[in-house]
Parts: C-alpha cells; structure tokens; sequence
C-alpha cells in the first residue's frame, strides 16, 4: 500500500456560467428540456494546467414532482383525479 502524502492546493477556483435553458412537458408529470451557454473561470488554482473555459450544452429530463404531489393530494382527498 503506499503511504504517501499527498498535498492539496487549498486555493480558491471561482466560475461563472451563463446559461440559457427550456423544457418541453411531455405528458403532465414528465418533459425533456435543453439548455447552452457558456462558461469562465474567473481564477483558476495555479496548478491546474487545463483550461475549463468554453461553451457548454445540456439536455434533460425532468419529473415534475409538485404536480405529481399536487395530483396525488387532490385524489387523497377527494377521491378523484385532478388531471
């Protein structure tokens, strides 16, 4: 096993990134949703040897989890759906 130290800079890495985003509802519960924008360090640990600048892009799927509580109370409580 090896038993070496290791060090780490302790430094402060500060981010900003900008970022344009949308969904879609699929179905009442359910959607997709992508986003883009870009993203720039502001300072960066001097050891860090690779630059994270650049533009980014995403997609993702979203649960929309208050409507289904939402949906879920009202048929607890009245015994019917609200959909």
């Amino acid at each position: 096993m090896n038993k070496e130290k290791i060090i780490y800079d302790q430094s402060t890495i500060i981010n900003i990134e900008s970022v344009i985003s949308g969904h879609y509802k699929i179905f009442w519960w359910a959607g997709i949703g992508t986003g883009v924008g870009y993203n720039y360090n502001i300072k960066t640990n001097k050891w860090i040897d690779k630059n994270f600048n650049g533009f980014v892009f995403y997609t993702k799927i979203k649960i929309f989890l208050g409507d289904i509580y939402r949906n879920w109370s009202s048929l607890k409580s009245n015994g019917k759906s609200s959909k």
